[in-house]
């Protein structure tokens, strides 16, 4: 009998099902430590969906789809339906982006009466964006 690997060192278990709870953990914990290092103390972190597209992005697959021959096949009409929805859906995707660039605007009191100096620092993964607030002092 083989000797089973530590669970953290077993990439089988790490890509299941499973273990989804450890990898979304990751992904906090692992930016969190980032931001420490770089001496950032307080963020704003905006969340989004890898299903949900840009209208853009949308908009554009529904036109590809929409130009292909073979539209009287049987799963046509659902691929035209699930892309409309596709649009329609992106409509949160904006919204989600618009949002998250808010904090980071100022008003014109708000900057006449700020520092100098990038305090404020927009950040975005993928198809993500949130703000970092840096702190100059210890």
């Amino acid at each position: 009998m083989s000797k089973q690997p530590l669970a953290y060192h077993d990439e089988e278990f790490l890509d299941s099902t499973d273990a989804r709870p450890i990898r979304l953990l990751a992904e906090y914990l692992e930016p969190a430590r980032r931001f420490r290092q770089a001496n950032i103390q307080d963020t704003v972190v905006f969340f989004g969906s890898a299903r949900v597209h840009s209208r853009e992005d949308a908009q554009r697959e529904l036109q590809e789809l929409q130009k292909k021959k073979g539209r009287k096949a049987a799963h046509y009409a659902s691929l035209v339906r699930r892309s409309r929805k596709a649009v329609e859906w992106s409509r949160y995707y904006e919204e989600a982006r618009e949002l998250a660039s808010r904090p980071g605007k100022r008003s014109p009191a708000a900057a006449r009466d700020a520092p100098p100096g990038p305090d404020c620092v927009p950040v975005r993964g993928y198809e993500t964006r949130g703000l970092a607030f840096r702190r100059d002092g210890p």
